[in-house]
């Protein structure tokens, strides 16, 4: 069996960590999700998804970011039973869970992007720090290419590539099989259209 989904978007609501009884952290907020389509009006529509992280990566999620903010998030899906009124059994999503991973940092990279008339080009600062680092490029919320990043401080994406939305982030540990990664960069959405 198999839980996992990833999601590109950005913050919705104001982020507040909170505690659990037995003083686990955690932060609840909802994550506006673009469709990768058009509707009748030739706007992009939005959905709102909540999302629960929880550990570090909570406490590293409201210090360093905020409403507005463009994250990923790579989790699993948590589902609730309750009844209706009527006895009936309803099932919803209550939220995408990210848990706490082992040794997982906070952003300690901050990219950035230009634009000219055939090409955005993304930029990191060099920090030689950071081991296995890589550029991560999801497309319309799919891994569509790895880069290592450990020689080379920017990516460049051409405007003429198929339309959609681009993501472009760094990363360490990424996993090809399980496409496993720790997120150690803000990142930056580009649409191409």
């Amino acid at each position: 069996m198999f839980n996992k989904v990833t999601l590109v978007g950005r913050i919705s609501t104001d982020l507040e960590l909170r505690y659990t009884g037995s003083n686990k952290a955690y932060c609840r907020f909802n994550l506006a999700v673009n469709k990768n389509y058009k509707n009748e009006y030739g706007e992009y529509e939005t959905d709102f998804i909540p999302v629960t992280v929880w550990g570090k990566p909570a406490e590293n999620l409201v210090q360093y970011q905020n409403k507005g903010s463009l994250i990923l998030v790579d989790g699993s899906i948590s589902v609730n039973n309750y009844t209706d009124k009527d006895g009936k059994n309803l099932g919803y999503i209550e939220s995408i869970q990210l848990v706490e991973k082992k040794n997982s940092p906070s952003y300690s990279e901050n990219i950035s992007v230009k634009e000219n008339s055939d090409l955005y080009t993304v930029t990191k600062s060099d920090n030689s720090e950071l081991e296995n680092i890589c550029w991560l490029i999801v497309k319309d919320g799919e891994i569509q290419k790895n880069v290592d990043a450990s020689e080379i401080n920017e990516f460049k994406l051409r405007k003429d590539v198929p339309e959609g939305v681009y993501t472009v982030l760094l990363c360490t540990d990424y996993d090809s099989t399980t496409h496993s990664y720790t997120q150690v960069s803000n990142a930056i959405e580009i649409i191409i259209w």
